[in-house]
Order: C-alpha cells, then sequence, then structure tokens
C-alpha cells in the first residue's frame, strides 16, 4: 500500500537503521539512510498492477525490509531507481516482521552510487549451537551460544536463528545475525537481555536476541540454525515436540553441547549433549543451573 499523506507533511521523521528497528517503532514515521533496492528487483515497477507488491530494501550491510506498495497509486508504474539513498515511511509491524509503507514518490530519495554489501554470504558446518540457558535464579540471564568450530573467520550475514515455541510447528521469532564476524575457534553469546547479562557475567554479549527469541527460551522450545541460503544448518530438539519432560529440556537449567563435536546437525542427536533441568526425565539431569557459576558464556 501506499499512503497519501499530505497532513503529515509537518511530521518530521525519526532516522533509523534496520539493525536498530525496535517495536517502540511500529507505527511511526521513520528515515532510511544508505538503503536500495535489490540487484534481483532490477526494471521492476515499485508496484504490480491493481494489487498490494512486495519490494525489498537492503543496507549496506544486507539487513533487509519490505517496502509494501500498491498497484492502485499514481506511480505504481514507476521503475525502481537503481542507486542507493534514503527513504521516508511509516514503519508497520506484523507479528515481528518489519515492513515500510510509503506516502508518496517524495519519500524515496535515491540518487547515489550503490553500497558495497560487503562479503557475499557462506554456509559451514561448523558454525553450531553450543550452549543454552535458562538460569534458575534469574530468566532474564538466558541467553544462547554459538561456536565456531573450524579454523577461518566466517561470517554471518545472512544466517538466522529461530525459535519454535514449546510443540508449535510454526516459527515463532527470527534472529537475524547478520554483522556478526566469528573468528576461528571462538564462541558467542547471544542475550535474551543485553543489560542484565552484562551484569550477571561480567561481559557485554555480541548482541541482544531480545524477548521470546532463541536466547530467551524457558527450557522446552526448538531451536534451529539456518544458513543464508535457507538450510538448516544446526537444530536442538524436535520441532513440533514440547520438550517439556523429554531428552531436550533444559527448563531452570542448561544445554551444554559435549566437547568435542565439531560439525552441526541437521538433525537433533541428544548424545552431543548434556542436559540440565528440574525433572531428570529421559536421560537428563536433576540439577538446577544458577547464573552466573553454572554457565560459560563465550568458552567453549
Amino acid at each position: 500500500m501506499l499512503l497519501d499523506c499530505t497532513e503529515d507533511a509537518m511530521v518530521q521523521p525519526k532516522e533509523v537503521s534496520l539493525e536498530t528497528i525496535t517495536q517502540e517503532k511500529a507505527s511511526t514515521l521513520v528515515i532510511l539512510d544508505s538503503i536500495q533496492f535489490l540487484d534481483s528487483q532490477a526494471g521492476m515497477p515499485l508496484a504490480d498492477e491493481a494489487q498490494e507488491t512486495k519490494r525489498q530494501l537492503e543496507d549496506c550491510f544486507g539487513n533487509k525490509i519490505d517496502l509494501v506498495t500498491s498497484g492502485f497509486s499514481d506511480f505504481a508504474s514507476v521503475i525502481l531507481p537503481e542507486g542507493s539513498g534514503k527513504i521516508s515511511g511509516v514503519l508497520i509491524s506484523e507479528k515481528d516482521h518489519f515492513r515500510l509503507v510509503v506516502r508518496n514518490l517524495n519519500d524515496i530519495q535515491m540518487n547515489n552510487e550503490r553500497c558495497d554489501k560487503g562479503p557475499d554470504p557462506i554456509t559451514s558446518d561448523q558454525i553450531l549451537i553450543s550452549e543454552i540457558a535458562d538460569p534458575d535464579n534469574n530468566n532474564k540471564a538466558r541467553f544462547i551460544e554459538l561456536y565456531n568450530a573450524g579454523e577461518v573467520v566466517l561470517n554471518l550475514k545472512g544466517w538466522t536463528l529461530e525459535r519454535y515455541t514449546n510443540g508449535n510447528f510454526e516459527l515463532g521469532s527470527v534472529i537475524d545475525l547478520t554483522g556478526i564476524e566469528m573468528a576461528a575457534n571462538q564462541a558467542i553469546a547471544i542475550a535474551s537481555d543485553s543489560v542484565v547479562f552484562k551484569e550477571i557475567y561480567g561481559f557485554a554479549p555480541i548482541m541482544e536476541g531480545g524477548v521470546n527469541s532463541a536466547a530467551d527460551s524457558n527450557g522446552d522450545d526448538n531451536l534451529l540454525l539456518r544458513d543464508p541460503f535457507g538450510m538448516v544448518i544446526d537444530l536442538f530438539g524436535r520441532i513440533g515436540e514440547d520438550g517439556s519432560s523429554t531428552d531436550h529440556e533444559f527448563e531452570d537449567g542448561r544445554a551444554l553441547r559435549n566437547q568435542g563435536i565439531y560439525k552441526a546437525s541437521s538433525i537433533f542427536n541428544p548424545a552431543q549433549w548434556t542436559l540440565y533441568n528440574d525433572t531428570g526425565q529421559a536421560g537428563t539431569i536433576n540439577q538446577p543451573q544458577t547464573a552466573p557459576g553454572d554457565f560459560t558464556p563465550g568458552e567453549h
């Protein structure tokens, strides 16, 4: 859709970046800088005739957002600009997925040269989930850890961490890992709450995943690491199975990848994990874990 909001002409948009957009910005007028349409959309009009259309925008780091346009607008047939620049619009949020709606053609100012999007996306089976935390004494100190078991630096452009809550087959939330570069044999922590994480563990996480993300599991969710090409690289749990009283429950505890595991697995293998929780079912250990002492974020 395209909004023609002449009454909003005096409203000044808030400048944001795709990396810093939060729910608090939803339903407000924003402006994105150093933004461009995807190469693959070159020559396309802003909207397809007589229908709502999505066109994708990206920043110079490869972060993406959908632009929602309408085929009934006066400028639907205008060809997408080839350069980069600024775009203003109303930010909307649907199930934690952000989209942008422009008001008129003046909202799109892309006359600069296209920016370098950084390294090409890569895949690897040596990026794996190595620790997941649900501390018994502080649920805001939850985190998920990733480990690069390889001997080369790997850039996580386009990689995502997905959470499937409880027994749901439907995707619950996504963490975009674009912008993270992992050194050889490095472990990184993604926190549910970065402020609490630093207070508890004494250092800042690589990023904040947020509430209800893969970094904020209460121990009975299923978590998945996906590469930029849509392939499942690593899987903790079984999608569609609630983790309660199973071999992948870590409620009030910890899921720790065993030493000697150097390749990710797209099929959950409980033999690769040591599980601490408050039930001790299905081969797990009934021993709730407390932060910070029972956890080792950033070490593997």
